[in-house]
């Protein structure tokens, strides 16, 4: 009999019966979606849950308010600076002398005064009309070049007066005097000593006065009324033109000189506290300062055109002021290159903390804590509040550079150092904290 025939001959009810066998072991082998949401419940939650969410960006009113401050904070950071140099160095007669004293030794300055005071005393003399009239007619085509022997020797003599040991005194005197009168003149309580032209002179009549009795004694003809106009001594520095240009903005900056930089400080810090991210904000901030800074360096070259157009057209040569110019803005270039350290070191900061923090300091923190050390509350708010700290430090190093007035290299050296010191001893004192606080967790969960 076939096996077709047998099938046929199976009562209904048993093959009734192995329909509904085979169903339920379909169902056992291939469950249904009820019967999978039903029965395994935590597999397939956990399997959806599981899935990386995108992390969010944060409120977009916690965004914009975070690059608000930054941008308001890094256009404050050239007027805080710029402040500072203006109270410390400007305003300030030791800080100006301080500055500008050294340039008594300076080649372009000494040659500037010297041939300032020659052509003054000259110019008043009028020395070949004299010798003119003194040489019979057949004679007076020497009075020229007598005059410019003359003139050659006084040269030489002032020359010699300014690069004397004597000169860097009355130097010191003369900017002092002029430096009370020119604040007195930024502030609109006092007036600057004005020559032709309207320009601002230096008292230097010591020298002239030496340099007419040289004269005297070489057997020019001088008389006691014709002495004081000969020996006036003023050298021409600025024009007053120059100086009302920016009188206002300096007197702004140095009235606020304390709530600048305290104010830039808030703002760049409230953008890294307020942001979703803050070590990413704090980069930024990096950035920011390196590029503002920058921008600065360039703005004051552009401002050294200006100055230069203001102190030639007083008569000084190019030299002299730039000489001047240096003297005047080198603690404002250091402080702005120091700033620019700042900001790089916000950069590197994260870098700095894995290569440090996760080396050299993660294992010192560790041996601590397997010694028994234990820093206590000091160590339990050290790990609290690490990030804020380490903040607080680089904002203290920026307002001390800031404030200073123009740091020197090595300062901003020992600055940077002490900053990178201070927030690994910050790590190492937290960490040893948590790690001491994870080993007695560990005995008393041993002793339970």
């Amino acid at each position: 009999m076939s096996d077709t025939a047998q099938n046929d001959m199976v009562p209904a009810e048993e093959k009734q019966s192995d329909a509904v066998a085979g169903d339920a072991v379909q169902s056992e082998v291939i469950p249904s979606d009820a019967a999978v949401n039903d029965a395994a419940p935590s597999g397939a939650a956990a399997v959806v849950e599981e899935k990386p969410q995108p992390r969010s960006k944060g409120p977009v009113w916690r965004r914009t308010l975070a690059w608000v401050f930054l941008i308001i904070g890094l256009v404050l950071v050239p007027l805080a600076v710029t402040g500072g140099w203006v109270r410390g160095n400007i305003f300030s007669t030791d800080g100006f002398v301080s500055m500008v004293g050294p340039l008594a030794s300076d080649p372009a300055i000494q040659d500037q005064i010297a041939t300032s005071l020659t052509n003054q005393i000259f110019n008043a003399l009028d020395l070949e009309v004299r010798l003119q009239n003194v040489l019979p007619n057949r004679l007076g085509f020497l009075a020229g070049p007598v005059e410019d022997r003359l003139k050659a020797r006084t040269l030489q003599g002032a020359q010699a007066l300014v690069a004397s040991d004597q000169f860097p005194t009355i130097w010191t005197k003369a900017i002092t005097g002029v430096h009370g009168a020119v604040v007195g003149f930024m502030n609109g309580t006092g007036n600057v000593y004005l020559g032709n032209d309207g320009t601002i002179t230096l008292d230097l009549s010591p020298l002239s006065t030496r340099l007419v009795d040289r004269l005297a004694q070489a057997g020019i003809e001088i008389s006691a009324e014709e002495r004081p106009i000969l020996a006036t001594g003023q050298v021409p520095i600025a024009q007053v033109a120059g100086l009302e240009k920016v009188k206002n903005l300096l007197n702004f900056v140095n009235k606020l000189f304390i709530l600048l930089p305290i104010l830039a400080v808030l703002l760049l810090a409230g953008s890294v506290a307020i942001a979703v991210k803050r070590q990413r904000a704090a980069v930024r901030v990096g950035i920011g300062l390196m590029i503002a800074t920058a921008i600065f360096v360039i703005l004051i070259a552009i401002g050294r055109t200006f100055f230069m157009d203001a102190i030639t057209g007083a008569g000084i040569t190019s030299a002299a002021a730039g000489s001047l110019w240096g003297a005047l803005t080198i603690a404002l270039r250091a402080t702005a290159w120091a700033l620019f350290v700042v900001g790089l070191l916000l950069l590197i900061h994260p870098y700095i903390v894995r290569a440090f923090r996760g080396g050299t300091m993660e294992r010192a923190a560790g041996g601590a804590a397997e010694r028994g050390w234990n820093t206590g509350p000091f160590g339990r708010f050290l790990a609290r509040h690490r990030t804020m700290l380490a903040l607080a430090v680089l904002i203290i190093g920026f307002l001390a550079l800031v404030l200073s007035g123009g740091p020197p290299v090595w300062a901003i050296i020992l600055v940077a150092v002490l900053v990178v010191i201070v927030d690994a001893l910050i790590f190492f004192f937290a960490r040893l904290s948590e790690l001491a606080a994870k080993s007695r967790a560990e005995v008393i969960d041993e002793s339970a």
